[in-house]
């Protein structure tokens, strides 16, 4: 798959696993949906080298780790979306028309949600990114620029149509980059390194400073990323989980 390789593992070989995994064969559900994740991390920062990995979890009343559907490797992301989701468009007509069979329980399937950041989630669909003038999923708002920053100020825009297969409302807005990143990470920079009559003075700078970093020690370990001082705020990443 140019310009590196893929490799499909199937949908209906992750689905199995996963309601193997998590039901007793006499609990086996009629009816399942099943979330799909699709990112882009990179593996080593001295390199281009990268994974595209397409994962799918079970809906559930309670956690269910995410199964690999198709994973690919290479320098630079495949060159057309289209090619990283062909298997997996294949395997959900498939798995969504005819469902699934485990020791003879025939269970139907049917697609929940895409959870993607914006940056996947606007190649996965082949449309413009968060940043550009019409980068909003879900309305129509053309953005407008105001001091040298792309704006959306209107919150009553006509909405997207919902197309059959529910580009609108089956792709969940990102809360990584348009809140934490978006909005929060901004205003820190504003209060840290903005115009005088904004900004925060060392003493309260200092002061804050020590109180994010006294939190250090009761941050979970399932959280990779701990809190940096203030100073170091244009190097501030979201929250990530291990």
């Amino acid at each position: 798959m140019p310009p590196g390789n893929y490799y499909h593992f199937g949908l209906a070989n992750a689905l199995t696993k996963s309601v193997l995994k998590y039901y007793m064969p006499e609990d086996f559900p009629s009816e399942i949906k099943f979330d799909i994740n699709v990112d882009g991390p990179p593996l080593t920062k001295s390199s281009g080298s990268q994974f595209w990995p397409i994962l799918t979890a079970v809906e559930a009343p309670f956690h269910t780790e995410p199964c690999i559907v198709g994973i690919y490797h290479g320098n630079e992301k495949p060159l057309d979306s289209n090619d990283l989701l062909q298997y997996f468009v294949e395997d959900a007509l498939k798995v969504c028309g005819s469902g699934i069979d485990i020791q003879g329980h025939k269970i139907s399937c049917g697609i929940g949600v895409f959870i993607c950041d914006a940056p996947a989630k606007a190649y996965i669909t082949d449309t413009k990114g968060h940043n550009a003038y019409f980068g909003c999923s879900k309305c129509m708002r053309e953005g407008e620029f105001k001091v040298n920053r792309l704006t959306y100020p209107e919150t009553g825009a006509t909405l997207r149509t919902d197309l059959k297969i529910r580009m609108v409302s089956q792709f969940p807005l990102d809360y990584l980059h348009l809140i934490c990143l978006g909005i929060m990470k901004k205003l820190l920079q504003f209060r840290v390194k903005g115009k005088k009559n904004v900004r925060m003075t060392n003493s309260q700078l200092k002061l804050a400073t020590a109180h994010l970093m006294s939190l250090v020690t009761s941050i979970p370990k399932e959280f990779a990323r701990k809190p940096r001082p203030l100073k170091q705020v244009n190097r501030y990443k979201a929250p990530k989980p291990r």
